[in-house]
């Protein structure tokens, strides 16, 4: 048994007290017993599935705004010791005692001092040598490791081990004992870049995953006895194979009995794939009586249950003192949460089969039995049909895949009819189906229903919901790619996006299945036999493609049902760019115009700019160490010479001033007066080793009186000077600076990530700092999967979009906020136009808010080797090398 026991009457493993993490000046509050929704989190941000667990179990409390009654929790917010050991000791069941009082700067009369104290006497926490705890101070992430390893040191196997995890943890490392011991069991991990930066403050959901697992590798010292009935699944004759959540293979199960009380299995089957969690407390006496009729209980402890009722009649709990009580309100199919209050069980949140299961870390497949096979799911391919679509002349020019959801009305992709003459669908069978016009479409998700001339006899689909879909579920997807008729391809879904357009939120699925030209539109199905999304685009690398999932066209098909197939009334595909719910471009909406070129003969071009407020780009030549200030309306050029090697260059915030950052030389910086047309002054900060400077381009940034710089080491370095005074700014230690961006009030900034030019760290992610004076704080990172967000190329810059809250990094846009991954787009994307919701890449122009290529003559880049793009109002510029001269070439972009 714990050491603990000598403490508190009881203790309950893994998640089951109601304690909050108090915040001053915060309010802090039950959630809902309604909802638990967290608003400022995602599900694909760190932290999320482990967080929403904890609030739903109310081991700990979010924040709940008075006026709306909406629940966060500011994950990246950082965390005081005084909280950590209150999260602690609450998330491990351990009720705080009047013991004896240690620390000299902990009064008794604060909220924490018995959890300190209790903490102290289980020799959780040590202190410091003077005698104080410092309770207000931040905690760090190393500091953290060594108290998870004292609390849960005789429940947790931590091996005795000197392999060193981390790289910058060496054994003179504060800690690095425990830091080495929790990192072998997973329970702490490091950043992207492999090191652990033990003394980083910790956030909020930092601490909660580090204890969370901690908590999910707990083994009693001795096992529990207790048999749970029918837990977790319905198909045990089918499971191949089950593992623990640490990955290791145990044979297959014929009766479900976990005697550890917190672990994940992950069930595979050909049928299904379920990823449920079921923690049964050793402490507990709670059963659930099953009846003739499924009923699943998904997660269980002595004070909360997630029980999924299918087809089921009432179930009764037997309690401790062997009283059956019988559950009221349990007749209808569902997700049921319940809690044992102190008058008893209580139902405080339903989720209605019919609506999906919402809960986090539960199975999202439909509630029903179901035996459908892969077979089953082939079958299906009658009801997908090829879609054409032709022009004025009669020719084909786009095809694409649909499916049939009624007898006469197809589902498929926007883009796969867009702007076409006329439409028609080829059945299996290869009869042809005239299309008689668009019933609904949404260019911002993607989606359109079509009504077909005459009588479609082949079955309807069943659609399911976005709802049934989970991370790691199998998927089907069925298309007509390349024209090869009813193709089918398998795989798993390997994330879920959301993104925002106009205040609405759309969901894509992506997922691994093979999809290529001709599939879009084509159905996905889960393992179930429902139709959960239309694949939409893929790309040639990493299995990564997307579906845009059904339930928009379940709601369209809500307001047919009844209504007479021959009666819906339609509208002509040349007619939809009308259409009242249009409100997206199409390729004809936009004016598009060259307006000149202007070449630059013999340049080797380090870095340019173009003036925000006048007619001119500057640009630097490496080679010839110049400045040419350029005009390009009257094409008048004039050059300055410059005395070192230039790298890159940035205009002031006035527009008075050029900084231009040199390399090979002491004299980092070159400061140019636009005003005087002098070389004002040479900023001198040596560069202890030029040996890689060949490689490196270093950024110069100048923003709210300072000068940021970025020096193109290995994992290049951020330092700052004092832009009046030019001396340096002593500012925190950032390393890996790719790209930069600044927010216009110079309250943040954003980078992708970089280690090494032509090897090294080949992933990136991005990262968030708010700026208060000399003091740069980390506020959020995104960490995307690679090959998602790679470091390369290393020109792309980093791009923000204030006015609709987006960040766009390589081929990734990001909600500018929580650093939410929202949606990729086919390439690097180089330049972005938020005004005319258009970006750029080396390949061609696409669409904002939907990903997709806006095809249009000016925008084939073929032939091109694009050094620089960016727009200036409805103008694009496109800095192209030819030879060894730049041609930089103006378009001018209107909408209509």
């Amino acid at each position: 048994m714990r050491k603990y026991l000598s403490i508190i009457c009881i203790i309950v493993l893994g998640l089951g007290l109601t304690n909050s993490l108090m915040f001053e000046k915060v309010h802090a509050a039950t959630k809902s017993t309604n909802s638990y929704t967290i608003t400022d989190m995602r599900s694909n941000n760190f932290g999320f599935y482990e967080i929403n667990d904890f609030i739903a179990s109310d081991s700990i409390d979010g924040f709940v705004d008075t006026k709306s009654g909406k629940l966060s929790f500011k994950p990246n917010d950082k965390v005081t010791r005084a909280q950590f050991a209150k999260l602690l000791l609450s998330a491990m069941g351990i009720t705080p005692q009047k013991v004896d009082q240690k620390f000299s700067d902990v009064s008794p009369n604060k909220w924490y001092a018995d959890y300190i104290n209790t903490a102290q006497k289980l020799d959780i926490i040590s202190g410091y040598k003077d005698g104080k705890f410092k309770p207000s101070e931040n905690i760090t992430r190393g500091q953290i490791a060594a108290m998870i390893v004292r609390a849960f040191d005789k429940t947790v196997d931590f091996p005795e081990t000197s392999i060193q995890q981390f790289p910058d943890v060496s054994s003179k490392t504060t800690f690095a004992k425990e830091i080495n011991q929790a990192a072998s069991l997973k329970i702490i991990s490091g950043y992207g870049d492999g090191q652990f930066k033990s003394a980083n403050l910790a956030t909020r959901s930092q601490a909660v995953v580090m204890i969370y697992r901690a908590l999910s590798d707990e083994k009693p010292s001795k096992a529990s006895n207790q048999v749970v009935e029918n837990v977790v699944m319905n198909y045990v004759d089918d499971v191949e194979s089950t593992f623990t959540s640490t990955g290791i293979e145990t044979p297959p199960l014929t009766k479900v009995y976990n005697k550890y009380g917190s672990e994940y299995f992950n069930l595979f089957s050909l049928q299904r794939v379920e990823n449920t969690k079921n923690q049964i407390q050793h402490n507990s006496k709670l059963l659930l009586k099953d009846s003739e009729r499924k009923t699943n209980v998904l997660f269980l402890s002595d004070r909360y249950a997630e029980i999924l009722v299918s087809n089921a009649s009432t179930p009764e709990i037997t309690t401790n003192d062997g009283k059956v009580v019988k559950l009221e309100n349990l007749n209808a199919n569902g997700l049921y949460f319940l809690k044992n209050t102190a008058n008893g069980w209580k139902i405080y949140n339903y989720s209605a089969a019919s609506d999906g299961i919402s809960s986090p870390r539960t199975n999202k497949s439909s509630n029903v039995e179901n035996n459908t096979t892969l077979k089953d799911i082939i079958s299906k391919e009658k009801s997908v049909v090829t879609l054409v679509s032709y022009d004025d002349f009669g020719q084909p020019v786009s095809q694409g895949s649909g499916f049939i959801v009624s007898d006469r009305l197809i589902a498929s992709n926007y883009h796969v009819v867009e702007g076409s003459k006329r439409v028609e669908a080829i059945l299996q069978s290869g009869e042809e189906i005239e299309i008689e016009g668009i019933v609904e479409y949404d260019v911002d998700s993607d989606l359109v229903l079509l009504k077909s001339k005459s009588v479609l006899k082949e079955t309807p689909l069943k659609l399911g919901s976005y709802q049934m879909v989970e991370k790691g579920d199998s998927v089907v997807a069925i298309g007509n790619p390349e024209g090869l008729t009813n193709t089918v391809s398998n795989g798993i879904v390997s994330g879920l996006r959301d993104f925002m357009i106009n205040n609405k939120t759309y969901h894509l699925i992506q997922f691994t299945a093979p999809i290529t030209f001709g599939s879009s539109g084509g159905p996905l199905f889960n393992m179930d036999g429902y139709v959960v999304g239309l694949t939409s685009m893929g790309y040639d690398s990493g299995n990564l493609n997307f579906a845009i999932a059904i339930d928009g066209v379940k709601n369209w098909l809500q307001k047919y049902q009844s209504v007479a197939g021959n009666n819906i009334p339609v509208k002509n595909p040349e007619q939809s760019d009308s259409s009242e719910n249009n409100n997206s471009p199409s390729d004809q909406e936009y004016t598009i115009s060259n307006i000149d070129s202007l070449r630059i003969s013999g340049i080797d071009m380090a870095d340019s700019l173009i003036d925000p407020n006048k007619p001119y780009i500057y640009m630097i030549d490496k080679t010839s160490r110049e400045l040419l200030i350029i005009n390009y309306v009257n094409k008048e050029k004039s050059i300055v010479p410059l005395n070192y090697e230039p790298s890159g260059l940035s205009l002031s915030e006035d527009g008075r001033k050029l900084f231009i950052v040199n390399r090979k030389t002491k004299f980092l910086l070159s400061i140019y007066n636009l005003e005087k047309n002098e070389m004002e002054t040479h900023l001198e900060y040596e560069i202890l080793d030029y040996t890689h400077d060949d490689n490196v381009h270093r950024h110069v940034y100048e923003r709210d009186n300072k000068i940021f710089v970025v020096i193109g080491t290995w994992a290049p370095k951020l330092i700052a000077f004092n832009a009046v005074t030019y001396q340096p700014i002593e500012i925190p230690n950032i390393e890996g600076v790719g790209s930069m961006v600044f927010s216009n009030d110079n309250k943040h900034f954003y980078y992708w990530y970089q280690y090494g030019w032509s090897a090294g760290w080949a992933a990136s992610y991005i990262m968030k700092y708010s700026i208060d004076g000399n003091n740069l704080i980390e506020d959020g990172r995104a960490d995307v999967d690679y090959p998602y967000l790679t470091r390369d190329p290393l020109d792309s810059p980093i791009i923000l979009l204030e006015d609709k809250n987006l960040l766009i990094s390589k081929a990734c846009i990001f909600d500018s906020g929580d650093l939410s991954l929202l949606n990729i787009f086919p390439e690097p994307i180089y330049a972005a136009s938020s005004d005319l919701n258009i970006v750029v890449g080396k390949n061609g122009a696409y669409r904002l808010h939907n990903t997709l290529k806006v095809e249009a003559k000016a925008f084939n880049f073929t032939g091109y080797d694009i050094q620089k793009m960016d727009f200036k109002q409805n103008e694009l510029l496109i800095f192209n090398k030819q030879g060894s001269d730049i041609v930089i070439q103006r378009i001018k972009i209107v909408k209509k």
